[in-house]
């Protein structure tokens, strides 16, 4: 599997609007909207897999969410970074799709400079889809579920056994506690000469209900060295791999409980 660094991958979600945008969330911090739209019909294509026809909770279909007001964010991220706030991306806009949402924003603490990426600000992308490349038919069975968790496993075992991009360092974890499973990369590129460039984290999430899928991801590029942060309590996370790994599991906590 050819991929990308993290970095790149990353920026290019930021900066990529190919589907209309989100819907406008609603007051009370957006998320669980009328379900309605989405996938119709179709069959899973799951016959060889393990599980029975016994119907499960169908879920909320992605296509019917709406994304997260900011709040949210701020809710799950606060335990790392207590005074983190946080804004829609104002550069790039979100996308919807029948079966996906993609949500972008950034965090801060009080007193960045926000004109600029790299200028003390972390880039925060929310993908939330209805399952892993694959169709999904409008009454969950058993069948179906085992058929999404062998392609989340198939893509983890994947991207665990790839080698890291050029100038990237890459770490993988599994995590417990959100969702039916979920793993974690800690990446961080650096330029040709060994300076550090970004900071990045991308969470993966596996649910035994729909939206199957949950993503989370955090692109931070370094300051310059004469920029100043007032708050470096945010700074100081990005360099830390556990509590950056904390910090997305917080966001990620916090968008499922919104999605219920």
């Amino acid at each position: 599997m050819t991929r990308r660094p993290l970095h790149i991958a990353l920026a290019a979600v930021a900066t990529a609007a190919t589907l209309a945008a989100c819907s406008p969330t609603s007051p009370s911090g957006g998320l669980p909207g009328p379900v309605g739209a989405g996938n119709s019909g179709g069959s899973a294509g799951n016959a060889g897999s393990a599980g029975s026809d016994k119907v499960i909770d169908p879920g909320v279909k992605a296509g019917s969410l709406s994304c997260p007001t900011p709040d949210v964010l701020v809710s799950g991220g606060s335990s790392v970074v207590s005074t983190l706030q946080a804004r829609p991306n104002p550069s790039a806009a979100s996308s919807k799709g029948s079966d996906k949402i993609g949500c972008l924003y950034d965090i801060y603490t009080p007193g960045t400079d926000l004109s600029s990426a790299n200028l003390g600000l972390v880039q925060v992308t929310l993908t939330i889809e209805d399952g892993w490349k694959t169709v999904i038919s409008e009454q969950q069975t058993e069948r179906d579920l085992s058929a999404q968790q062998k392609k989340y496993e198939g893509y983890a075992a994947d991207s665990k056994q790839n080698p890291p991009a050029p100038l990237e360092t890459d770490k993988f974890s599994d995590i417990t506690g959100i969702g039916k499973a979920g793993f974690l990369v800690d990446a961080t590129s650096t330029q040709s000469d060994g300076t550090p460039d970004t900071q990045a984290g991308r969470l993966f999430v596996f649910r035994d209900t729909r939206p199957y899928r949950v993503e989370v991801d955090i692109l931070y590029t370094l300051p310059q060295p004469d920029v100043t942060i007032s708050d470096k309590t945010l700074d100081t996370a990005m360099h830390d791999p556990a509590a950056k790994g904390k910090l997305l599991q917080g966001i990620a906590k916090a968008l499922i409980d919104k999605i219920g």
